[in-house]
């Protein structure tokens, strides 16, 4: 059944809930047409359609030639009701109460989802605002229906409510922002999935971001203002299209397009959070009058989830604290502007968001941000919000970090002007017939209106209502004539005070634009100064990075030259151990290793150079001083022999002396000269010859030395051992075992004089020694000796 497209009228369809029915579920329909051309006749055709009778004629009184009811419905359920809508889209729904559409606990918004975006929800009877009055009532008001008669029937209440949203009686229903909410979501989960399950949540997410860059591209190609919020798994925008150009269905359409199997995308219109109703005229029914606006700070934190606090600057209370996630600006300038005039729009960042300039455009409030130069820690926000809280007994409530940055905003914001508050409080404290408009006042004055400016044309305002109210009650003509003129000269007054304050506001706009401009300036120079300043900072530490190389390379330098003199010393100390192998391989000399002095620094000089090692003969250079612990580790390294230059053996302490018998290294004194090829060889026999820094000696000469020292050492162990002997027995004779190994040891000694080897060396040195040493380079030595 279309009735609607045969006419290019405005449709109206009245509704009217059966009684003792549940809300939402059975009514009566009249579809009312608002013609602008009169009616060739007074009849009108009424089609009622009834479940249990088809269509019948009604009597229904004549009304004016504009209104046209088309056709009259006794009983629809709701979802044949919707159908009803959809199908022939009418622009006005009309009804006394809207709450009779809930057909469920979501209330009325369902109902407004489900029916054309253009089509308006009027409810004639008033609003929870302004108040109701009843049907009746109006009916009669407005020459609908005549007084006396009964209760109407729910069809005669459709005709009623149609005919009142026609003469513009009634409040237009608002639920929806004018506003457009795009998510952009995966079209499905994974769940455990298998091989195959991350390669296919990766496809999905690259979809979605494709998908939401061409959203926005389209959006910004078009013009159309938005919020972009981006989440993990989803993204939003908060759209403010222009809606007559941009319909929902536009939106549905660009979305069709974009989406795909790997992408959801999905429209919805974004509900308010409370129902609003807008006056369709002045004769929209009112039981209340409008509240004074109040004067308030606002604090924002904008982002995915936006804080939002709300001051009162009279009683500097707080009226409003919350927080909402994907929450668009229109959504924002309408919720505050619930609570009065925002004077002051407060963030607690330094580089003021973009969402904050928008709303102070709109709401047209200063702006406020921290100062520059200031640094603001968590720590200073926490202890300003909690003592604010204190203060007014709210500490208890859990704020999350959104509401607590928004409050700390707003209360900043109170502070930069809350000198400007108590200067004005303190002045109308002694004006009381000022002091309800403190708001009006304290909003020109924060705007930059001087004070004194603001006084007088409240003054002359409040004047000018006072003569008008006295010359609507006086009835003298000459005392009108006074009071006109006096009328007229306060009338100039005010204009003329009017346009100084205007002048006023240009000035301080310019002077605000001059602001900006040297702000500019000076942050340009504040930037030139900081990039001048870093110049300057990197080329000192340019010059101290070249002064700290430069030390370095003066440090590698002396490191190099102390490792050159190592070297040196090394490859010297090389030459003395090539000399030692090859008198080691000649057979006939042998090498000493000399010693400074009996100290564990020459000895580990000594060590470190050549090496002490098991066997070694060591030339004591001087044993004056000498210690029992540097005594002790020669004998624990278990060498050879120690030798001393001729008359220096009495210069060597008793304790150290003491440790080589006990450790029955031979200790024995020898001349020491320096070799000269102009003497004969005659005069370096049986001697220790220095030659070339390394000390030589005869081999056969130094072993019988050493048999010697070793023999003396077997002789007074002997002697020792007899007088034992004696002291236990009384025997002059020594025991047969003993007496044997004194002839033994005389026997070694006989033949170490006629020249048989007494020890048997390993000679350290020649195990080390390499294959292919050339001894022929170094016969010399030979020859010298």
């Amino acid at each position: 059944m279309d009735f609607a497209s045969n006419y290019k009228e405005k449709t109206i369809f009245g509704l009217d809930i059966l009684p003792n029915r549940a809300k939402g579920s059975n009514f009566s329909i009249i579809v009312l047409k608002v013609s602008n051309t009169t009616s060739t006749n007074n009849e009108r055709k009424i089609n009622e359609y009834n479940e249990k009778e088809n269509q019948e004629n009604l009597d229904i009184p004549e009304y004016n030639e504009k209104m046209t009811v088309i056709t009259a419905i006794n009983e629809i359920n709701f979802y044949n009701l919707i159908g009803l809508i959809r199908k022939n889209r009418p622009d006005i729904i009309a009804i006394d109460n809207i709450t009779e559409l809930s057909a469920n606990k979501g209330g009325i918004i369902p109902f407004a989802k489900k029916i054309p975006e253009k089509c308006q929800i009027i409810q004639v009877t008033g609003s929870p605002r302004q108040g109701f009055q009843k049907l009746k009532v109006l009916a009669e008001k407005y020459g609908i229906r005549k007084a006396g008669l009964k209760h109407p029937t729910p069809l005669e209440t459709a005709e009623i409510v149609a005919k009142l949203a026609a003469m513009n009686i009634g409040y237009r229903m608002v639920a929806f922002e004018d506003e457009i909410k795009i998510a952009v979501s995966k079209s499905r989960g994974i769940g455990k999935g298998g091989w195959s399950a991350p390669r296919y949540e990766r496809n999905m997410k690259i979809s979605v971001l494709n998908i939401d860059k061409e959203i926005g591209r389209a959006l910004s190609d078009n013009s159309i203002d938005f919020d972009h919020f981006v989440y993990p798994k989803r993204t939003i925008f908060i759209v403010r299209p222009d809606m007559e150009n941009f319909t929902l269905n536009w939106f549905k359409i660009l979305c069709k397009k974009l989406g795909n199997d790997l992408a959801d995308v999905r429209i919805s219109r974004i509900p308010k959070s409370s129902i609003e109703f807008v006056p369709l005229s002045t004769n929209a029914p009112s039981s209340m009058s409008f509240k004074i606006i109040k004067s308030i700070i606002v604090g924002v934190d904008p982002g995915t989830t936006t804080g939002l606090a709300i001051i009162d600057i009279k009683t500097q209370k707080l009226i409003f604290l919350n927080s909402f996630r994907d929450f668009g600006t229109s959504q924002l300038v309408r919720l505050i502007a619930q609570f009065g005039k925002a004077v002051l729009i407060c963030t607690d960042v330094i580089d003021i968001p973009h969402t904050i300039v928008r709303l102070g455009k709109i709401l047209g409030g200063e702006v406020y941000s921290p100062i520059s130069n200031s640094t603001i820690s968590r720590t200073e926000k926490r202890e300003v919000v909690q003592t604010f809280l204190e203060k007014i007994n709210k500490s208890h409530e859990r704020q999350d970090s959104h509401q607590r940055d928004a409050l700390f905003a707003a209360l900043k914001g109170f502070q930069s002007i809350e000198k400007i508050v108590l200067k004005t409080r303190d002045f109308l404290s002694s004006r009381p017939d000022l002091g309800r408009y403190f708001d009006q006042i304290i909003t020109q004055v924060i705007n930059g209106v001087p004070l004194h400016a603001v006084l007088n044309e409240i003054e002359l305002k409040i004047e000018t209502d006072a003569l008008k109210s006295k010359l609507d009650q006086e009835t003298d003509n000459n005392a009108n004539i006074l009071l006109k003129r006096e009328l007229e000269k306060i009338q100039s007054k005010l204009v003329d005070l009017e346009n100084s304050l205007y002048e006023a506001e240009l000035d301080r706009k310019r002077t605000a634009t001059e602001n900006i401009f040297m702000k500019n300036q000076l942050y340009d120079l504040k930037e030139r100064n900081k990039k001048i300043k870093n110049n300057r900072i990197q080329k000192i530490d340019k010059d101290n990075r070249i002064d700290e190389k430069l030390r370095e390379i003066v440090k590698y330098k002396k490191i190099i030259e102390s490792k050159v003199g190592e070297i040196d010393k090394a490859y010297s100390t090389i030459e003395i151990l090539k000399k030692f192998r090859l008198i080691w391989a000649k057979g006939n000399k042998v090498p000493i290793k000399a010693i400074t002095n009996l100290q564990d620094q020459a000895l580990y000089l000594a060590n470190k150079e050549l090496g002490v090692f098991p066997g070694d003969i060591i030339l004591l250079l001087d044993p004056q001083g000498g210690a029992q612990i540097t005594a002790s580790n020669l004998v624990k390294k278990k060498i050879k022999a120690v030798i001393i230059p001729k008359g220096f053996l009495k210069r060597m302490s008793h304790l150290a002396r003491k440790t080589f018998e006990e450790g029955t290294i031979p200790l024995f004194e020898e001349d020491i000269i320096t070799f000269d090829p102009e003497k004969s060889p005659e005069t370096r026999k049986n001697k220790i010859v220095l030659f070339d820094d390394l000390y030589i000696a005869d081999k056969k000469y130094i072993y019988r030395r050493i048999a010697q020292a070793e023999l003396e050492y077997i002789r007074k162990e002997v002697e020792e051992k007899k007088i034992q002997h004696q002291k236990r027995s009384g025997f002059l004779e020594p025991i047969i075992e003993e007496k044997y190994q004194l002839e033994v040891l005389i026997q070694q000694y006989q033949n170490s004089r006629k020249g048989i080897s007494l020890v048997t060396n390993d000679l350290y040195y020649l195990e080390n020694s390499e294959n292919d040493f050339n001894f022929s380079e170094h016969d010399d030595y030979d020859e010298d000796f």
